[in-house]
């Protein structure tokens, strides 16, 4: 059995592939024109377009060689190390609350709008919660307790409730 992959996304948000699909048409259209200034500017346009477009990240797990790895990804290349999962003796599910807000004015008008959305991380743990390695990551919380379920059952690691310890000095607060 060879490694899972577990998850795999674009390294850069959706406005950065949105900008490098224009970096790479740019650049084709001002390498194929004559300007002279167009066969200097293209080629730069086209490469950034190019790594904006087709840069990776993701993470797979070696069941059977007890190891993990995240990586980024060029053109199909993934680059990383992979890491023995064995120093991890935990793995939880992380509930990420995330807020939104924009507001626009119109002439006397304000308006402002809130968006609210749960993120879920699958992470494994170090022995006291403060190491977390990120796996996967989704906004559907079915779907991350399953892989969560599914990964704790494979490396046998226990499924365990995120909770760091707190200092003497906040204990005390």
């Amino acid at each position: 059995m060879s490694a899972v992959k577990l998850s795999f996304k674009p390294y850069f948000p959706l406005g950065a592939l949105i900008v490098g699909a224009i970096f790479l048409v740019l650049g084709f259209f001002a390498v194929i024109d004559e300007n002279p200034a167009g066969l200097i500017i293209g080629p730069i346009f086209f490469i950034i377009g190019f790594i904006l477009s087709f840069s990776f990240k993701g993470s797979r797990i070696d069941y059977e060689r007890k190891r993990f790895l995240n990586y980024f990804s060029f053109l199909g290349i993934p680059f990383g190390d992979w890491k023995s999962y064995n120093e991890f003796p935990f793995i939880t599910v992380l509930e990420i609350y995330m807020r939104h807000e924009s507001g626009s004015q119109a002439q006397r008008m304000i308006i402002n709008s809130v968006y609210h959305d749960y993120l879920y991380r699958v992470c494994f743990l170090s022995v006291d919660h403060r190491q977390k390695v990120l796996l996967f990551e989704t906004k559907n919380k079915d779907q991350a307790f399953t892989v969560v379920r599914d990964i704790a059952e494979k490396t046998e690691i226990k499924l365990t409730t995120y909770n760091p310890p707190t200092s003497a000095k906040k204990r005390r607060r």
